[in-house]
């Protein structure tokens, strides 16, 4: 068939339209006849059109050559020529061998843009200057009519030189698959500006969600390899692709980017239902990614208030954009690594999550703060690892943690409220208060504080009791404040409106034991403390170098002592403290060898005698051996025998004790403390400040 000009357009227009006709009412809707499997292999068909020119689309396509060739199921394509609109020639040949079929390919031209115009493709987002001179030039090849392919094949763009493969098998729908290989391809160059790309809605017109995307009928397969790709200002090293979009879900086998906003990138898994509501199964890693080039590169706002810089994460996640569930997600940045197994639900109100397996290591919790815009915490390194459950109104954690070297295990549940309410059950190893709050030594006491004087003046501030409620229960290997340490500590406590109630604080004390009950009143103003300790078997002769630095005193005490105080300052609480209780044991006087031999020296001296010595004599020994001192008090009245007496009968010697004390305006008193001796006793009179 030969024709020098044929205008399509008028055709086509004047063809009648020929709409389907209607179902009679009660009939069931008739079903699309199903398509042939394939070409029937007994057609022959011989086609050899030539034209000069023919219109189509408004516009003409000059020289036309289509000579093909169709028998027993395979198809020779011998000649496709034509000069497109926008000054494209187009040119194709190919031989048959049984149903097989292979030859070339070329299409080069001036103005692409007029060509893709003309195919009633939008370009008018594509900047000016752009979409100009082309060519593609590949092997053409196929099999029967069951697949078409071009491989080997190279193109031009703008001076852009890219190479790979096209195949597409012949089905209903038809499906794609698209090889592209470049040294440097730079996106941006054929992108709209940012500003053009997001163009603001009609003032007072609310934006309008987009509608579903119908992808089933898209079935295509990109692979992509790209040595250096520019997109939204940055630049990507070795991307390296494998994509498919099957009836509405992607596939990606792999996908790579060496090099991206500082760092690393890959990425495999699923997204299904991909234009409605997509759900995705994915396998992430990253590696020094900096999130906030990340986000500019997706055309986001940076993610936190703080910035962020290097991220690292590698696991699995998979769900929908509200519902979330994670498989090993490990996350690393600003100093910290976070480790996820479980279920993130992003919901109305505030999230609900559930982890199964949950750790957190931080050098510097400040840093994380800073970026969700909150005051930093007076913690700097933390570490923690077990399971995490919450909502918008309760936060609980059983597991491992660390916090200022201490070492704890146990649970800690946060009932969110106007006034938090925290239940805590933890197990410890060595803990030291000091080390915990800070500060140590004297403190504030030793150095005068505010106001002048030997305690300071400054108010103690209570207002932390009033921030929170709860339920604690504590074990500690050891529980150590200066030189007071409990071993294998239990605390039970309770906090509620301001009150601290201690119901139990036990453990060992310097081989003995160590019992304490009471409240700390921070309702009031000023504070109040109110409690009472006992004390069994207490060895002095650990406790007392311990306190005061010497071992000159040893023995068990056991003691019962009620006590009261302001909790105003540190001068109030040592000058009101209002004590009084009871102490009992034995008590063991120590002396050198050096000391001993002195006071025998002195025991033998004679000639030396008063009364007053006598009278010492009678208040060190007592009424047990007052009757010696009386009818030796002519003979023998002398500091030595006073002396040697007191070595004797005390020095060396576990001598029972029993007295009471009190504490009344900071000083401690005992006057009725017996000491008894070998057949000898004395009384114990003393004020200490």
């Amino acid at each position: 068939v030969s024709f020098t000009r044929l205008d399509l357009d008028k055709w086509l227009a004047a063809a009648p339209a020929t709409p389907a006709a209607a179902p009679a009412p009660g009939t069931p809707a008739t079903r699309p006849a199903t398509p042939p499997a394939g070409v029937p292999t007994d057609l022959a068909l011989k086609l050899d059109l030539r034209a000069a020119e023919i219109v189509y689309g408004g516009r003409g396509v000059k020289d036309v050559v289509i000579d093909v060739e169709l028998a027993q199921g395979s198809m020779a394509l011998r000649k496709l020529a034509a000069i497109l609109p926008g000054g494209t020639k187009l040119d194709a040949a190919s031989s048959a061998q049984g149903k097989a079929h292979r030859g070339t390919i070329s299409l080069d031209g001036e103005r692409l843009r007029e060509l893709l115009t003309w195919l009633k493709v939008d370009v008018a987002s594509v900047p000016q200057g752009k979409l100009g001179a082309f060519s593609f030039k590949g092997t053409l090849a196929g099999s029967g009519l069951d697949t078409i392919s071009i491989t080997d094949a190279t193109a031009q763009l703008d001076g852009t030189s890219m190479k790979g493969g096209l195949s597409v098998a012949l089905k209903a729908p038809p499906a794609f698959t698209l090889e592209l290989q470049a040294d440097a391809l730079d996106l941006d160059a054929w992108l709209p500006k940012q500003a053009d790309a997001a163009r603001p809605a009609a003032k007072g017109a609310a934006p309008q969600p987009a509608a579903p995307a119908d992808l089933s009928g898209i079935d295509a397969r990109v692979k992509a390899k790209i040595a250096r790709l520019t997109y939204g200002g940055e630049r990507l090293d070795g991307v390296d692709a494998d994509i498919a979009l099957r009836g509405g879900r992607l596939t990606i086998t792999d996908a790579r980017v060496a090099g991206i906003a500082g760092g690393a990138l890959s990425l495999k898994g699923s997204v299904a239902n991909l234009g409605a509501a997509p759900v995705f199964d994915l396998n992430i890693g990253a590696q020094n990614v900096n999130v906030e080039r990340l986000a500019k590169l997706a055309h986001q706002p940076p993610p936190t208030k703080a910035p962020i810089g290097a991220l690292t994460v590698q696991g699995g996640i998979a769900g929908t954009a509200n519902d979330l569930t994670m498989r090993d997600l490990q996350i690393a940045a600003l100093g910290s690594q976070l480790r996820l197994t479980g279920k993130l639900a992003l919901q109305h109100g505030g999230p609900r999550y559930d982890f199964s397996a949950f750790s957190l290591r931080t050098d510097d919790l400040g840093r994380l703060f800073a970026a969700i815009g909150q005051n930093p915490p007076g913690v700097t390194d933390i570490s923690a690892a077990g399971a995490l459950q919450g909502d918008p109104k309760v936060v609980s954690y059983r597991g491992n943690f660390a916090l200022k070297g201490i070492q704890a295990q146990g649970s800690v549940r946060v009932d969110i409220a106007a006034v938090p309410h925290i239940t805590a059950d933890l197990r410890v190893g060595d803990l030291d208060i000091e080390k915990l709050i800070g500060g140590g030594g004297a403190g504030p006491a030793a150095g005068g504080g505010a106001g002048g004087g030997r305690h300071s003046r400054a108010p103690i501030d209570l207002s932390p009791l009033k921030a929170l409620d709860g339920q604690f229960k504590l074990v500690a290997a050891t529980l150590q404040k200066g030189v007071w340490r409990l071993e294998n500590a239990q605390l039970e406590a309770s906090l509620k409106g301001g009150v601290l109630s201690i119901a139990r604080l036990n453990g060992g004390f310097y081989g003995g034991t160590l019992d304490l009950t009471g409240k700390v009143d921070g309702a009031r103003a000023p504070g109040h403390l109110d409690a009472r300790v006992s004390a069994a078997n207490v060895n002095l002769g650990r406790f007392v170098p311990a306190v005061v630095g010497s071992n000159r005193i040893g023995g068990v005490m056991n003691a019962n002592v009620a006590f009261n105080a302001s909790l105003a300052s540190v001068h109030d609480l040592v000058g009101t403290v209002d004590a009084d209780g009871k102490i009992n044991g034995t008590v063991r006087f120590n002396v050198t060898d050096a000391e001993r031999v002195a006071g025998q020296a002195v025991g033998v001296v004679g000639g030396v005698v008063t009364q007053g010595a006598a009278g010492a004599l009678r208040d060190i020994t007592g009424p047990v051996i007052g009757g010696l001192a009386r009818g030796a008090g002519d003979t023998v009245e002398g500091l030595g025998l006073a002396v040697r007496i007191a070595m004797d009968r005390f020095v060396g010697r576990n001598a029972p004790m029993n007295g009471d004390i009190t504490v009344r305006d900071g000083v401690l008193s005992t006057n009725n403390t017996r000491v008894d001796g070998e057949r000898a006793w004395a009384m114990v009179v003393a004020n200490v400040n």
